[in-house]
């Protein structure tokens, strides 16, 4: 069995966090590490560049006053003194003889520096190298110069090894600093990754809870402002499409319940002319007559002719209310299907629902009156519809005199009005009634209604672009037609028929 509870969005967001977290503190360990290097190494350069520099110099002035003093014909002591006179231990050697005095061996001379102790070196210039000597780092410097000058001539080379303690406690003193400052900016990055991560794992566990809501079908929350564009932008956008998928699915579902609704009624509606047919039909059949002659038990009752007549009479309204039924059936399909064209031409309105009000057979009087001259751009059949409909459903269902009246509305529009003396509807069923099979006063078998006819009035208005509603206007009922003059393109549901050019 799965468990349907939702999971935990607290170990998610930690998970986030934690991923934030670490590779903000890597990439800062990285960048930090690296610049820290950078600085020490090039600050290490500096450091030992300026103490060679300094010690060559030294090492220049110090050898000129050594060879001055120095010659071949002195003896090892003599030479022993003179190379205190350097910082570090000094080895005097005679490159004519081989002679070594001082505290250096030649195996302690690095092998950059073994030309110029070994004779072979071209030139007399100061040859230098850092090395290493007991386990400390020094700087070696060796030079040679000729001595043919001096008494017994041949050539003297000065090698010497400076300590460099000072330059390395120098940049030992940077690493400690630049160590302590990696540290530090470690500190400050990590702080700012931790609160940057727990401020965008608010926002994404956010988002991860409007999943959750919209997957279990209910609405979320807006999400409030996270500071971040995108993140944002995908909070509204999820929370968008919640609320457009909750809107699809109640359409969706209210759809559902009027189909339903709308079966129910049609089988209702059609069942009733059925039922009287039948009864009719048992009227005329004289092998089905349950009525028996007087003193002849079994034999069926002739029908008389007023039962033939009223049988008849019975079958005809049937047949003609099932006729109107049907085609009110087919042309809703129609509407729904969105297969009804819309034929636009130049209308005279006037003279239009004049013509509309004469196809409604009607004993009622119906009073027709506004403006003569008016003309609009729009479908004719459909507001010959609209018209027609409005009017048999006053005549069926108001109280005379029925008056429509044509007049010119603001915005480039018409209006038709249908106005009867009846009782009224109730303004809590005033949006109703424009629903299939609808009913305000009792049963529509008395009236002979099919309960469909301003349902289809309503879906035509809506194809020439106008609508459709009931207005307080005094007492009786009162409904208006608002519609553009000039139709340029169909306004209904999903806009999907398409207005074509026609004659009037």
């Amino acid at each position: 069995m799965t468990d349907a509870s939702p999971p935990d969005t607290r170990r998610r967001g930690g998970t986030i966090s934690r991923f934030v977290i670490t590779w903000l503190l890597l990439g800062a360990t990285v960048v930090t590490l690296a610049t820290s290097a950078g600085i020490v190494l090039a600050a290490r350069a500096t450091i030992y560049e300026t103490a060679q520099d300094a010690l060559i110099d030294d090492f220049a002035r110090t050898t000129d006053i050594a060879f001055d003093e120095l010659s071949v014909q002195q003896d090892d002591d003599s030479w022993l003194v003179r190379t205190g006179w350097f910082a570090g231990p000094a080895t005097f050697v005679d490159l004519g003889t081989g002679r070594a005095v001082g505290d250096l061996t030649l195996d302690d001379v690095p092998g950059a520096l073994r030309p110029v102790v070994g004779g072979t070196a071209d030139g007399e210039a100061i040859s230098f190298e850092r090395g290493h000597l007991d386990g400390h780092e020094v700087f070696f410097m060796a030079v040679e110069r000729d001595m043919s000058a001096d008494v017994g001539g041949s050539r003297i080379a000065i090698v010497t090894a400076h300590p460099l303690d000072e330059p390395l406690a120098k940049v030992l003193a940077l690493v400690r600093t630049g160590v302590a400052d990696t540290l530090g900016a470690l500190l400050v990055l990590g702080t700012a990754g931790i609160l940057l991560a727990r401020r965008i794992g608010r926002p994404v566990e956010s988002l991860a809870t409007m999943a959750q809501s919209i997957a279990r079908g209910t609405v979320p929350d807006a999400p409030p402002p996270s500071g971040f564009a995108e993140l944002d932008g995908i909070g509204r956008t999820l929370h968008d499409g919640a609320v457009r998928q909750a809107h699809t699915t109640a359409r969706l579902l209210a759809d559902e319940a009027r189909a339903r609704r709308f079966v129910s009624d049609a089988a209702h509606e059609l069942r009733t002319p059925l039922t009287a047919m039948t009864a009719a039909l048992d009227v005329l059949d004289p092998d089905d007559s349950a009525t028996d002659a007087p003193g002849a038990p079994g034999t069926p009752a002739p029908v008389t002719p007023a039962q033939r007549d009223a049988a008849v009479a019975v079958l005809g309204r049937s047949t003609e209310r099932m006729r109107g039924l049907v085609a009110s059936l087919l042309e809703l399909a129609r509407l729904d299907a969105r297969v009804t064209g819309v034929t636009v031409s130049d209308v005279s309105v006037a003279a239009l629902v004049g013509d509309a009000v004469s196809l409604v057979a009607s004993a009622t009087p119906i009073e027709v009156s506004g403006d003569a001259g008016l003309r609009a751009w729009t479908d004719a059949e459909r507001l010959r519809t609209i018209v027609s409909n409005l009017v048999a459903n006053a005549v069926r269902h108001g109280a005379p005199p029925v008056r429509v009246d044509v007049a010119r509305a603001p915005g480039d529009a018409f209006a038709v009005r249908v106005h009867d003396e009846g009782g009224g509807i109730p303004p809590e069923l005033r949006e109703r009634v424009f629903e299939r099979f609808a009913m305000v006063d009792g049963s529509r078998s008395a009236t002979g209604g099919t309960g469909l006819g301003l349902a289809i009035a309503q879906e035509s208005a809506r194809l020439i672009g106008g609508r459709l509603r009931v207005v307080d206007d005094g007492p009786g009922c009162t409904f208006e037609l608002l519609a553009p003059v000039t139709l340029t393109a169909p306004t209904g549901p999903e806009d999907g028929e398409r207005a074509t050019p026609g004659g009037a």
